[in-house]
């Protein structure tokens, strides 16, 4: 999908990216403006396959991050990744609710993950090194 720059007031724009948000569409702004400046681009898309997507994750190449509930599982979901327009899951063996909080300009990623009852962290270097952290003995809150 091609990106849209918006040419309206700051309340009409507020409107739209509200009703946007409450149809379960990820916004993704792709350029931060001035209040001299009324124009934005944004950018609205779902990881295919995805009855909710949340991107948090953002470079300055345009790759994006996130987690996305899945249509066909139940209300289970993954994190993933959109780099150059392709998206890949981000899983972690043995966890679950793996969440992708974010993407540097290499490509490398970090987000959180659940193992048991412990919530960890993970690096995904862009060569695709997996790191695991975690504190000792940290429980889920």
């Amino acid at each position: 999908m091609k990106p849209r720059t918006l040419g309206i007031s700051s309340k009409a724009q507020r409107a739209l990216l509200q009703a946007l948000r409450a149809a379960g569409a990820a916004m993704v702004p792709l350029l931060v403006s001035t209040q001299a400046l009324a124009a934005y681009t944004y950018e609205v898309f779902d990881v295919p396959g995805a009855s909710s997507t949340y991107a948090f994750g953002l470079n300055e190449f345009g790759d994006v991050s996130g987690y996305y509930d899945s249509a066909a599982g139940g209300g289970q979901g993954a994190g993933f990744s959109r780099i150059g327009g392709a998206y890949a899951d981000v899983l972690v063996p043995g966890g679950f609710g793996v969440s992708v909080g974010d993407i540097d300009s290499a490509g490398n990623q970090v987000g959180s993950y659940v193992a048991g009852s412990q919530q960890k962290g993970f690096q995904l270097k862009q060569n695709g090194t997996l790191g695991l952290a975690g504190p000792p003995g940290g429980q889920l809150v």
